[in-house]
């Protein structure tokens, strides 16, 4: 049975290609006219069955993040194949930008938004069910607490939204989640972030041993894949920097779906190597699922880290930091593994003297070098990913944001 997706049918043996409407545009001449679409392209096998896999991939969520739509479009020219070649197994969804205008206008926000407090990749429906629903219950005068109420509860654009498409994606069940990004550093290696799968300890819907189950297909995939792999920060830190409410959190924790986070490569330019390990990435996705009978293969393009034998990183993403003030010169190049007392950077004056040597203080490897030379003392130096000594094991909400017992509703 082919699936559906927002009022589009896939068709056995087919491409189908359609637009999911987004926003009706305030230069819109006139209603029903002028919308934002996202382009949206279903391929579905020759010969359907329940139970067949499903898969989703995002990109471009932010405008520069162009890899990610070279990378979606070369999926779909391989999908096609192996439809055609009568090897393709149950359905492929792809949607090659989930950010047009910011794509034709290089910008991270949609051009709708407003660019000063929206990133929309922080804007999906919120699983946490701890969030704020309403502001100071204390207020007597109705009329107040209803427009202070409205501070809290009013959704953005582009959270109403993501909140409608969530809704098209629930009910298809897809089997795996692939976003795919970029790294704003010219100097970066490809990874996949991986997310903390949370559960609600009062929820008997969704048990830990549930979450145990679906944080064991997250480590499976990002496995397949194949990129070095990133453990996000610490639940605590990763709810209140509301990475929950990224794409690949809100179909982790929202949809309890198996979902990660590709980056690959530079902003502004489809780098071949971070492309290709990409697009093999994605394939390698595909293989686990059953969709294609390819092998899971190494990526030629990219070497993950695995560092100290263990392809599991900790995420620091503002290490190491400048000693001083001057110039820096790093002495690694991004995706370089290194160990205690290594050498990472020289900071030097303009007039060539040297002030500090930056040494590594833990084992890890060069995920990013942060952009520029010209370096203020305490500032960012890189992002390095350090052995993890966990494997993304479920964290409850209670824990995650300290409040213990059941939800409020």
């Amino acid at each position: 049975m082919a699936l559906e997706v927002g009022g589009l049918a896939g068709v056995p043996g087919q491409t189908v290609r359609g637009t999911h409407p987004l926003v009706e545009l305030a230069t819109a001449p006139g209603p029903g006219s002028g919308l934002e679409e996202l382009a949206v392209v279903i391929i579905t096998a020759k010969d359907v069955a329940e139970g067949d896999p499903k898969m989703l991939f995002t990109a471009n969520i932010h405008g520069p993040e162009i890899c990610p739509c070279i990378v979606a479009h070369r999926l779909i020219e391989f999908v096609e194949e192996a439809m055609e070649a009568g090897t393709l197994k149950g359905s492929v969804v792809v949607y090659p930008s989930l950010n047009p205008t910011g794509h034709r206008a290089a910008t991270r926000h949609p051009q709708f938004e407003n660019p000063d407090d929206t990133d929309p990749n922080r804007m999906w429906p919120n699983s946490n069910p701890f969030a704020a629903t309403a502001a100071d219950a204390a207020l007597d005068d109705d009329a107040l607490k209803r427009f202070y109420d409205e501070e809290v509860t009013n959704t953005k654009p582009i959270e109403k939204c993501w909140a409608a498409l969530f809704e098209v994606w629930r009910p298809v069940g897809f089997d795996y989640h692939l976003d795919l990004h970029t790294m704003g550093n010219p100097l970066c290696n490809p990874f996949s972030y991986l997310h903390p799968t949370l559960y609600d300890e009062s929820d008997p819907d969704f048990t830990r041993a549930d979450a145990e189950g679906l944080a064991a297909k997250m480590l499976a995939l990002h496995k397949a894949i194949g990129l070095s792999i990133l453990v996000e920060p610490p639940p605590p830190t990763y709810v209140k920097n509301n990475t929950h409410r990224t794409t690949v959190g809100a179909v982790l924790n929202g949809l309890h779906l198996p979902s990660t986070t590709l980056e690959l490569g530079p902003h502004n330019v489809a780098e071949p190597s971070a492309r290709d390990a990409g697009l093999q990435g994605c394939k390698n996705a595909l293989s686990l699922a059953g969709s294609i009978p390819d092998p899971i293969l190494p990526l030629d393009s990219i070497v993950a880290a695995n560092v100290n034998g263990d392809n599991l990183h900790r995420v620091l993403s503002n290490y190491p930091r400048a000693p001083c003030a001057g110039i820096v010169d790093y002495e690694l190049p991004a995706g370089a593994a290194f160990k205690v007392g290594d050498l990472l950077a020289v900071i030097r004056g303009m007039d060539g003297q040297r002030r500090a040597e930056v040494r590594a203080e833990i084992d890890g490897f060069v995920a990013s070098w942060s952009t520029g030379v010209d370096k203020m003392e305490g500032q960012s130096l890189g992002m390095v990913g350090t052995p993890a000594g966990d494997t993304g094991a479920p964290v409850s909400w209670q824990q995650a944001t300290g409040k213990g017992g059941s939800p409020k509703l």
